[in-house]
């Protein structure tokens, strides 16, 4: 082997050592980042309504000391900060009726912040099911009965 075909082979297997080799490793199956030590995003984001308004659940990012709540009525963002909680649900009120609402969540820890969560969004409404209660103002009447 000449001088020029052993430089290119040693770059060579340089390069594929250095690309096995380089310090990342699958996240899979773990609940923070190896190389940063910064919680992964939340996963699990879901979002439902009760009468007070909307509550948010999701799964913990282990290593997360709280997390920080995003919203926005256009899918994707912008979203905005409204809210922290150092609980894996939070209760947003003062929407809008009518009005389609996307959220998202990020982990923090003292390394920094996660990417978001999925995405959950909600069509808030007001109008909510109501019990019928029975019917008042009824009046009895007897009707005679003729026997032929």
């Amino acid at each position: 082997m000449g001088k020029r075909s052993r430089s290119v082979f040693l770059f060579a297997f340089i390069s594929v050592m250095l690309l096995f080799n380089s310090g990342c490793s699958s996240s899979k199956g773990s609940s923070t980042s190896t190389t940063t030590g910064m919680p992964l995003p939340p996963v699990n984001l879901t979002v439902s309504q009760n009468t007070n308004g909307v509550i948010l659940t999701w799964t913990a990012s282990t290593g997360a000391a709280s997390y920080k709540v995003y919203q926005s009525t256009k899918s994707g963002g912008p979203y905005s900060n409204i809210a922290s909680s150092t609980i894996t649900t939070c209760t947003v009120t003062g929407l809008s009726n009518g009005t389609v609402y996307y959220f998202v969540v990020t982990a923090l820890n003292s390394k920094g912040e996660s990417g978001y969560s999925n995405e959950a969004s909600i069509l808030y409404s007001t109008q909510h099911t109501s019990t019928s209660s029975a019917p008042t103002n009824l009046r009895a009447v007897l009707a005679a009965h003729r026997q032929h």
